[in-house]
């Protein structure tokens, strides 16, 4: 409870093992923090889980899954988790911390993109794709929030929480997984099977 109070129930944490330097981004899900190994001085991302929902199995269980997930991917343009260990009362995921915005915060500041930039992010993004294709991976979320662009135009998909086979059995929760304006109509009827079409 000390640890909490001091920590603002893990707004600022303190976690074994790495120095938490700033505050990357915040979700309904998750905060993200970005830090450095103690061990070797690494920059790495801090994906924490909101202690009130690591209460519920299913939400606990589609976080840890999607280390598993990101841990079967090895692709530039994919973000690489490197571990997920439980702190406390939640779950952590250590993942890439990957600088720059996403591409829907360059977007809200008005930025436009020339064409040639603009192919050259769309042709990224389906590699990643081809590549989760191979291994048999749907993101179920792709959308210009979970594409970080980097100072040299690198892309990388970012945010795997909804990701799986694309067949598993769903429960009423879970048939419209991905947001809301994204989605395929496949997903929007909450039907199985889904392949790397929905996601492009």
């Amino acid at each position: 409870l000390k640890y909490l109070r001091r920590t603002r129930a893990l707004s600022n944490p303190e976690i074994p093992g790495y120095l938490v330097e700033t505050t990357l981004g915040s979700g309904g899900t998750s905060e993200v923090f970005g830090a450095r190994r103690e061990k070797d001085r690494q920059r790495v991302a801090l994906k924490v889980m909101k202690p009130v929902l690591a209460k519920d199995p299913v939400a606990a269980r589609r976080f840890v899954d999607e280390a598993k997930v990101l841990q079967s991917l090895d692709h530039p343009s994919i973000v690489r988790c490197y571990r997920v260990f439980r702190f406390l009362d939640t779950f952590i995921l250590e993942i890439d911390w990957v600088p720059g915005q996403t591409l829907e915060e360059h977007l809200a500041e008005g930025e436009v993109f020339p064409e040639d930039q603009a192919l050259q992010v769309v042709v990224q993004v389906a590699e990643a794709l081809e590549s989760m294709k191979v291994a048999g991976v749907v993101h179920r979320d792709l959308k210009p929030g979970n594409l970080m662009l980097d100072e040299k135009g690198t892309v990388r998909l970012i945010d795997l929480g909804f990701a799986g086979d694309g067949t598993e059995n769903q429960g009423p929760s879970d048939t419209t997984l991905g947001t809301p304006a994204y989605l395929s109509p496949e997903q929007a009827r909450g039907e199985g099977g889904l392949d790397v079409r929905a996601d492009i």
